[in-house]
């Protein structure tokens, strides 16, 4: 998503150098959400790789959700609590995520407010080839482009 003005540049400049914030960042802003069950150290491991393979840091640029199942979660409050404009989900359904919409795994969904991408459960992914092309593709084509 690359809108043509970014809210957080829009802001008055700081006169001198000790009112810099400690950190601004101008990436977009990711959110990866999994199921609980599925969120261990291979599992983070792997999505961090995955996350600095797109430049982007997995400590400061992304925000990792552990969703658990029986709870759906409302996704316009997640984006909106956390200005989000990615949304990556491994393994979960529309309903989890309060989606009236049929969802492609490795396609990008563009919603007004972030544009969100659905993936099938990270362990399937790690053990299939093709899957993390896809999904390696799917990245690269948002991220990299």
């Amino acid at each position: 998503m690359s809108p043509l003005f970014q809210y957080e540049n829009l802001v008055k400049l700081p006169e001198t150098k000790s009112e810099l914030p400690k950190l601004i960042s101008s990436k977009p802003k990711t959110v990866v959400i999994l199921p609980n069950n599925d969120l261990n150290e291979a599992t983070k491991s792997f999505i961090f790789k995955i996350i600095s393979a797109i430049k982007l840091n997995p400590e400061k640029d992304i925000l990792l959700f552990g969703l658990e199942e029986a709870k759906p979660l409302q996704l316009s409050d997640l984006i909106e609590t956390h200005c989000l404009d990615y949304v990556i989900t491994f393994g979960l359904n529309t309903e989890h995520l309060s989606i009236q919409n049929h969802l492609f795994n490795f396609h990008w969904h563009r919603y007004e407010q972030f544009v969100l991408l659905p993936c099938p459960r990270i362990d399937d992914i790690q053990k299939d080839k093709n899957q993390k092309g896809q999904l390696w593709n799917a990245l690269k084509n948002e991220y990299l482009a």
